[in-house]
This record gives structure tokens, C-alpha cells and sequence, in this order.
């Protein structure tokens, strides 16, 4: 009967899933059946279903992507993103009078690479950073689109949301890395480097250097490339040393890619 997990709320944290009753306090349970739950008092630990259960879901928490949400409050939630073709993400309680964060569709964990991170009740501002598994994502304010910056879980980077905005879409992109097709070169730069990418199709492009908190530092290209391989000039001079995305837009095309200024 308890398939959809047992739920306990902690102020600070939110909904967390347990496979443990401790007397005194409160519990969630979603059934899909009448019926009697019977357990032994002297030993607080649910039946072998339930753990099985909550150990796979927490088997696949371990390899995902981890995006952590904390605000002036000091209450934090961590949410994940999985690669996983299968993901058994299972319902949230209802949402509590206090701190709560979760995805569209009241669940902790997903496989989609676009969700909607719903806030309530938290207090502004709010950061949101991942770790874990890689894994970059862009975040935007679901309503109106503005542009809040991208997180990255290879340098534990962070965005700080400070207005009141309690939808966040969570976009993962594609970090080119390597491949010369896609990259920077030479990064780190100095003073000059090249923009290498493949447009595939023709149309206008823009191209922005962004900072670790979204802020746009420069706009290195804004204009039409034809389709194909495309090399873009990038100056460094007057940006000072730090860690920068360099996000590519285009009709049907976007990427970032990270570059590391040094002086």
C-alpha cells in the first residue's frame, strides 16, 4: 500500500522520505487502497518493500545531478536530475504552511531536461547552485523569461535570484568541452582566443560572455553566420580574471561553454 513512500517535514529542509517512525512526531502516507498498516513498536523500521523502495530512489539520487536551493532563512532543499530512461518519481505531500521546494508536478526527482522549480514560502534571496554528477543548467524565470544565469556542478557554481520570482525553469545544456568543433581556444586566454562552433542552420546569432552569477558581461557577437563551422574572435582585454560562460544563441541552436580569463 505504501508505494508512494512515507514522508516526515523538517523546517529547514522540507519533505524528506524515511523508512523510520519515531513516536511524537508526524507523518505523510499517500495509499491507494482502504486498508490497516500493522507494524512492531519495538522496532521502528518499515516493512522491506518500503526501504527496497526508498534505497533505489535514493540509488538514484546518488547518480544525479544534485540542484541545491537555500535561501536567507538558511532553509535548503536539494532537488535532482537524472539520466535514468526510468525514474520512479514519486508524489510529494501537499505543500506545507512554511519552506517547501519541488518540481512542477510535485515530485524531487526527474529525468526531463527542462522542469519548473516551484518556491514557496522562502525567503528572498535565494541561491541555487548543483553538484554531484555533471551537469549545467540554465535557469530563467518560467513566467517572463528573464535570463538568471547558468550553474554548473564541475566548479559548485551559484546563481542568486533577488527578486520574488517562484518558478524557476531549469534548462540542462549541452557544455562543449574538447571537441575543437565546439570550444574556445586557448582557454585559458590571456588576451585573444577563438570562438570554434558548428551552426546548423543559418541566422542570427548571438553571442554573450556571461559571469558565475548571470550577469552579462560583454556581448562578443551579435549577427547572421551562415551554417557550418563558425570561428568568432574573442578580446579579453578589460575583463578581469574569473570564471565566464560563453553562451551561444542562435534560431535553433543554443550552447555554452565555459572559458577561464586570466591576467
Amino acid at each position: 500500500m505504501l508505494e508512494y513512500g512515507v514522508w516526515k517535514y523538517m523546517t529547514k529542509e522540507g519533505y524528506k522520505e524515511v523508512n523510520e517512525l519515531r513516536p511524537g512526531l508526524g507523518y505523510w502516507i499517500k495509499v491507494n487502497e482502504n486498508g490497516y498498516y500493522y507494524f512492531n513498536t519495538a522496532n521502528p523500521k518499515l516493512n522491506e518493500g518500503v526501504s527496497t523502495s526508498l534505497a533505489y530512489r535514493n540509488d538514484l539520487k546518488a547518480m544525479s545531478t544534485e540542484i541545491v536551493v537555500s535561501d536567507n532563512n538558511q532553509s535548503a532543499k536539494s532537488l535532482f536530475v537524472s539520466n535514468s530512461p526510468k525514474v520512479n518519481s514519486i508524489e510529494l505531500p501537499p505543500l506545507p504552511p512554511s519552506f517547501d521546494v519541488r518540481f512542477e508536478g510535485n515530485t524531487e526527482l526527474t529525468n526531463n531536461n527542462e522542469a519548473v522549480i516551484q518556491l514557496t514560502n522562502v525567503e528572498y534571496p535565494v541561491s541555487i547552485s548543483a553538484k554531484g554528477l555533471n551537469g549545467t543548467f540554465e535557469l530563467t524565470d518560467a513566467a517572463t523569461g528573464e535570463y538568471f544565469g547558468t550553474i554548473s556542478s564541475d566548479n559548485y557554481s551559484s546563481v542568486e535570484i533577488n527578486n520574488s520570482s517562484n518558478s524557476i525553469k531549469l534548462n540542462k545544456v549541452e557544455v562543449a568541452e574538447v571537441a575543437t568543433v565546439n570550444s574556445v581556444y586557448p582557454n585559458p586566454v590571456l588576451n585573444n582566443a577563438t570562438i570554434n562552433f558548428n551552426l546548423p542552420e543559418s541566422g542570427n546569432v548571438n553571442i554573450t560572455l556571461i559571469d558565475a552569477v548571470g550577469n552579462t558581461v560583454a556581448t562578443i557577437f551579435n549577427g547572421n553566420l551562415e551554417a557550418n563551422n563558425n570561428q568568432i574572435p574573442f578580446q579579453a582585454n578589460g575583463i578581469a580574471s574569473g570564471n565566464y560562460f560563453v553562451k551561444i544563441v542562435g534560431n535553433s541552436f543554443n550552447k555554452v561553454m565555459r572559458l577561464q580569463v586570466v591576467k
